[in-house]
């Protein structure tokens, strides 16, 4: 074969690898796994107004501020734990760095949809592990705990009144003391009667901490049934119980009130127990501010929560690679 002849033949020969490879380059394909969770522009509420200024910049700050909780290293910590063995992962040194890289995270154009996704060459099952990983990370260690934060806050409400409730119960126990004591000398006191019941007003005072204990109980079997789907049939049983206690409580409440009440009014002379007077008044009306912030609160922990999943993680139609330039 003369020099020429093999110049063509090399040619062809190489033609020939590349006129036979192209088919199986261009067979390739990228698999995608992806999940949607809408995101609302504005947090559900039933009973605060949340209107905001400047909803729009908010809201932007508010998406960015989803997009890099996702990319952190305590969700991807979390994720890693469902995922961190699968093969593509499975042999790289900085699993995070590799996860940040590959996910495609972001808000579709104009919405309220953020789109987790992942495109490679791996098997649909492989990639769907890591979307299914992260999108499950990000709603618990983010979301759900937000949630949970929600009722941290009423748990922290309901112990300050708590702590209200038992200051206006000693106060009050003092002044009943003091106003007997000034009975007894014949001071300011004697004209304290004996129609002021202090008896019955300890036995309400006995009375009310009972009542509290019971509600405590129900509060504990309702969030017991809100945790446990199995138990849901009795919600409508402990909410009547609820209501049951709370009104029974009320009404010993202005009992209370109406006797103590009775007692202050026949001691104005008194200074201290005009003082005392003064410091309980005040106390009953943050008593009252609180248990409107506490009913306040639970009813906006019922309300829709403001991120959902609207599309689980899911494999979607393969789609040609893009060529290399």
């Amino acid at each position: 074969m003369t020099y020429r002849c093999k110049e063509i033949s090399g040619v062809l020969v190489l033609f020939g690898v590349i006129t036979f490879a192209s088919p199986a380059w261009a067979s390739q394909e990228e698999n995608t796994a992806q999940a949607l969770i809408e995101v609302k522009s504005k947090r559900p509420s039933v009973v605060f107004n949340l209107e905001e200024s400047d909803a729009i910049g908010n809201y932007k700050r508010y998406q960015q501020t989803q997009i890099q909780k996702i990319k952190s290293h305590f969700v991807l910590t979390a994720a890693l734990r469902d995922c961190s063995l699968l093969p593509a992962i499975r042999v790289e040194k900085n699993k995070i760095v590799w996860l940040i890289d590959r996910l495609d995270i972001g808000f579709a154009k104009d919405s309220e949809i953020l789109v987790i996704t992942m495109v490679g060459d791996e098997p649909t099952d492989e990639l769907l592990g890591y979307v299914k990983a992260v999108t499950n990370a990000y709603m618990k260690v983010v979301v759900d705990q937000d949630r949970q934060n929600k009722f941290k806050i009423l748990d922290g409400l309901k112990a300050a009144k708590r702590k209200v409730d038992r200051e206006i119960s000693m106060k009050t126990q003092r002044y009943i003391d003091q106003a007997a004591t000034l009975k007894a000398k014949g001071s300011h006191g004697a004209k304290i009667e004996s129609d002021i019941p202090i008896h019955q007003l300890k036995l309400n005072q006995e009375r009310r901490a009972q009542i509290r204990a019971k509600l405590d109980d129900v509060h504990l079997r309702a969030l017991s049934a809100e945790n446990n789907p199995d138990r849901s049939s009795q919600r409508s049983t402990i909410e009547i119980e609820n209501k049951f206690w709370t009104d029974k409580l009320e009404e010993l409440e202005s009992e209370i009130a109406e006797l103590t009440e009775a007692g202050m009014n026949l001691n104005q002379r008194d200074a201290e127990l005009e003082m005392l007077q003064e410091e309980i008044e005040h106390l009953r009306a943050v008593q009252v501010e609180m248990g409107t912030r506490i009913l306040q609160w639970e009813i906006e922990n019922d309300a829709p929560p403001r991120i959902t999943v609207i599309e689980p993680p899911h494999t979607i139609k393969k789609r040609p690679a893009k060529k290399a330039k």
